[in-house]
């Protein structure tokens, strides 16, 4: 039994198989000048035969297949062709439109044919019926009624600065040991280097260099000298100064050091920046300094022992100031008056009818 409904099934698999024969639409022979376009429907899944054809041999301009309503083509020819044939396959039922294109006036032969997908779809109508159909356009057109005024309080916003202070940066305070001139190791110079503060600028903060001071010292005469001048400085000028820093007052110009050279081994040394250019320089047991702006970093020291027996310990502190500049983001009202048009809309209705192509057993 079972192989019996078995080979049936093979049967009828074998006949729904078998490619269905192409069915014609339309054969006509017809004289183009410039473009002529045919419409026909065609049903989901065919396969349309088109075959056009210059019947003296001269070619085409061009050869299109569209669905109707559409922007874009489904297929062109190339042009230029006298005779042109494609198979093209149908993806829904719809209207389809052929436009042929002669370029000049021509007799044309038109063939089409569609083969369907499946038998029961060989009596599928392929003519189409016009329609008359009514579209509605709106023009519209505004007049003016009369004039009114807005009055709003948008919030804007706005840098504003709050706060400044003076800080100050330690960029040095060490002792160096400076070998004699006739020490067999080591060279009787050191060259020390410093790097300026970074200053920082954005948004919130601007900060700026006010000025820069040092002290050098040698040995216990010279470290006597700056706790001398220091007592000095608590005393007279540093309420102007912040933390209280005898080289921030120097530094900021609050504060003068007249040095008596106290009795000791002397130093010589010298400052540069980095163009190579001295800022400063002098053989002393103890010197105070303030360099002038602007200042081009890193500055190096160089120190330089001319005893011929004794190494000698050299103090040297280096101190900048900076001001710091705050600010934030404020938020303000501001009274703005716009104007406003009231317009009433008006307009007219016209009716325009057209024909389109519909399929007949829709």
């Amino acid at each position: 039994m079972f192989w019996i409904l078995g080979l049936v099934w093979l049967c009828c698999s074998g006949l729904e198989a078998r490619p269905v024969e192409p069915v014609l639409v339309t054969d006509q022979t017809v004289r183009i000048r410039g473009e002529q376009r045919f419409f026909y429907a065609l049903e989901t899944g065919d396969v349309l035969w088109l075959e056009a054809k210059s019947v003296k041999g001269k070619p085409l301009r061009q050869v299109s297949v569209w669905v109707y309503g559409q922007q874009e083509p489904i297929w062109t020819s190339s042009k230029g062709e006298a005779a042109v044939q494609a198979n093209i396959p149908v993806d829904r039922r719809a209207v389809y439109e052929i436009r042929i294109q002669a370029g000049g006036q021509k007799t044309v032969q038109l063939t089409l044919k569609r083969q369907p997908k499946y038998e029961s779809r060989t009596n599928f109508d392929t003519q189409v019926e016009w329609k008359t159909i009514t579209d509605t356009i709106r023009r519209s057109y505004r007049a003016e009624t009369q004039m009114v005024y807005d009055t709003s309080y948008p919030t804007q916003y706005r840098r504003v600065h709050y706060r400044t202070a003076q800080h100050i940066h330690p960029l040095a305070d060490r002792t160096e040991r400076v070998h004699s001139k006739t020490h067999l190791q080591q060279e009787n110079y050191n060259t020390l280097s410093f790097q300026l503060p970074t200053l920082r600028q954005d948004e919130t903060q601007e900060e700026t260099l006010l000025g820069m001071a040092f002290w050098i010292g040698v040995g216990q005469e010279g470290l006597e000298q700056y706790t001398k001048e220091l007592k000095k400085f608590l005393g007279t000028a540093a309420a102007q100064v912040a933390k209280k820093n005898l080289l921030a007052g120097l530094a900021l110009g609050a504060y003068a050091v007249a040095v008596n050279p106290p009795q000791g081994d002397n130093i010589h040394y010298q400052w540069t920046d980095q163009t190579g250019q001295v800022l400063d320089q002098g053989n002393v047991t103890a010197a105070y300094g303030r360099f002038g702006l602007p200042l081009k970093g890193p500055l190096q020291l160089t120190l330089t022992n001319d005893n011929l027996l004794n190494g000698l310990n050299v103090s040297v502190k280096l101190v900048a100031v900076v001001e710091t500049r705050y600010y934030r983001e404020e938020g303000y009202q501001v009274r703005t008056i716009t104007p406003l048009k009231l317009e009433e809309t008006r307009g007219k209705v016209r009716l325009v009818k057209r024909q389109v192509p519909v399929i007949n057993n829709w």
